[in-house]
């Protein structure tokens, strides 16, 4: 339908704006209930990381935030075939590997990339 259509270009161009003028992190969840910061520029863009980002904006999340367990374990692993299609979040491999150095306590958390 012509008005899903509109809202639909809508959001898309809200993205955009937000992806270039926005909010330069987005915050992943893990499983303690922390919020890690993650830069944007960190990040590949995927139909997952599209969607939780399009929420925010519309209003239907409150903040970009996304769960641990939605970093794409292939991706970190290299063979990722679903690119920009992938349902989880690609974070760069070698700034996921200094989070960890960063922040110790994330080994005591499940790491998706063991999986």
């Amino acid at each position: 339908c012509a008005e899903e259509a509109s809202a639909a270009q809508a959001a898309a161009a809200a993205l955009k704006q937000w992806m270039t003028q926005g909010p330069s992190h987005i915050y992943m969840m893990t499983f303690a209930g922390a919020q890690v910061p993650i830069p944007i520029e960190r990040t590949e863009t995927t139909a997952y990381l599209e969607r939780i980002l399009a929420q925010f904006i519309t209003g239907a999340a409150a903040g970009p935030v996304f769960p641990m367990s939605y970093v794409c374990r292939l991706h970190q692993k290299r063979r990722c075939g679903y690119a920009e299609q992938c349902g989880h979040v690609h974070i760069c491999r070698e700034f996921w590997g200094r989070l960890f150095q960063e922040h110790p306590w994330l080994h005591s958390e499940p790491d998706p990339s063991v999986r």
